[in-house]
């Protein structure tokens, strides 16, 4: 079977219609924000830009992980990692705001700003424009690399049958997990860490990655659920299923908090001049209130709830919890990009809350349009149903 059941058409074209619905409406107000205030559009836009990129590469990593280590988990998620990752000509397209005004965003690129700063002139060998524009390209140029490699070696597999018709791919995913870690890593130095030149830590980058693991799991868990009765791809989600999600998306709420204390703990620790005041700004002048609410729905939440076998066996209440990491998420990337544009909080602008509906509607939209593209196959049913073997 490799065309699209009719009740999973229709649920995908409902998902698809309310995504670019919700898009079209996010967009017409982002416009109206760009046309009073440009400079509150680009703040806003960055911590939206850079969520909804996570998602993208997410999928992509968590696509190249189940080649290198199987399960049946990654290939119940087989076709929407596929979509997930497809989107990403989209967020390439939607870097064009941040790449076309790297001035009003990142102090570092002011003409002279160097002259006069020690801490900007020993990084200015990294921090300027010609390399910053350089290593954008590079970056995405690696995750297209990435995505085209798996995309059509699994096209291939599926109009084969053939098991080892993606082997490439496979030989190629520890090396493409290590080209995608170092590429965001560095793309998260120069994109978010650079709006404030002067602070620097090398666990940033980590914390990126642990984060993007979280929202593709939590992403990946609603739209499980949502499927989850339809006669095609319900076949693949089962209480075992969600359970393996859940089990999977606590492990990376873990290591992203563990991650994030080690920061602050060395930060703290250290003492210095230089990068104390990134966490004491955070940490008063009212975005105390975002640091409480991250760690609450962050941290305990998922710690207490995500440690109950039987909640992670129902799909309806895993993905309550995956709502809630989802915000978690938000919290995470505001609390950390915010203070670079405001050291004082007074509460979210309208903006910041409408900037992500607009490009995440978008995002929907497309992916709902690729997984109706890529239907499941009876060869995976197969695969799943069969005993578990190893690569």
């Amino acid at each position: 079977m490799n065309t699209i059941s009719e009740s999973s058409r229709q649920r995908l074209d409902t998902l698809m219609k309310i995504g670019f619905g919700v898009g079209i409406l996010g967009a017409i107000g982002a416009g109206l924000g760009w046309a009073n205030d440009k400079t509150q559009f680009l703040h806003s836009y960055v911590f939206a830009y850079l969520f909804w990129l996570g998602l993208s590469l997410g999928s992509m990593g968590f696509a190249m992980l189940h080649l290198l280590t199987g399960g049946r988990w990654g290939q119940r998620l087989k076709r929407i990692l596929e979509s997930g990752m497809s989107t990403l000509p989209l967020m390439a397209l939607l870097f064009l705001p941040v790449a076309f005004n790297l001035h009003e965003l990142y102090p570092w690129s002011h003409p002279g700003a160097a002259d006069h700063d020690p801490v900007l002139a020993k990084k200015a060998f990294w921090l300027n424009e010609p390399g910053w524009y350089a290593r954008a390209g590079i970056y995405f140029a690696i995750w297209f690399a990435c995505i085209a490699l798996l995309v059509t070696q699994s096209k291939k597999r599926d109009a084969t049958g053939d098991a080892k018709a993606d082997g490439t791919a496979r030989f190629l995913a520890g090396p493409m997990i290590i080209a995608y870690s170092l590429s965001m890593t560095f793309a998260a130095f120069d994109w978010a860490m650079s709006l404030e030149p002067q602070w620097f830590s090398t666990m940033y980058g980590v914390i990126f990655l642990a984060g993007q693991g979280i929202s593709t799991l939590a992403f990946a868990i609603l739209i499980c659920t949502w499927l989850r009765k339809d006669e095609q791809f319900g076949k693949l989600f089962s209480p075992d299923h969600f359970h393996d999600l859940g089990t999977l998306m606590f492990a990376f709420s873990m290591f992203w908090t563990y991650t994030s204390f080690s920061q602050y703990l060395i930060i703290w620790s250290g003492n210095i001049s230089e990068e104390t005041p990134w966490y004491l700004v955070r940490t008063g002048h009212g975005w105390q209130t975002v640091a409480i609410a991250l760690v609450a729905f962050g941290f305990f939440l998922p710690f207490i709830l995500l440690m109950q076998r039987k909640l992670k066996q129902k799909a309806h209440l895993l993905s309550g919890m995956a709502v809630v990491v989802l915000i978690a998420r938000h919290f995470d990337l505001y609390w950390q990009i915010g203070p670079a544009f405001n050291h004082d909080f007074h509460g979210p602008h309208w903006m910041d809350l409408v900037l992500p509906f607009a490009i995440g509607g978008f995002w929907v939209g497309l992916f709902a349009m690729f997984l109706k593209a890529r239907p499941v196959t009876n060869q995976q049913l197969e695969m799943i149903a069969a005993p578990a073997t190893h690569h």
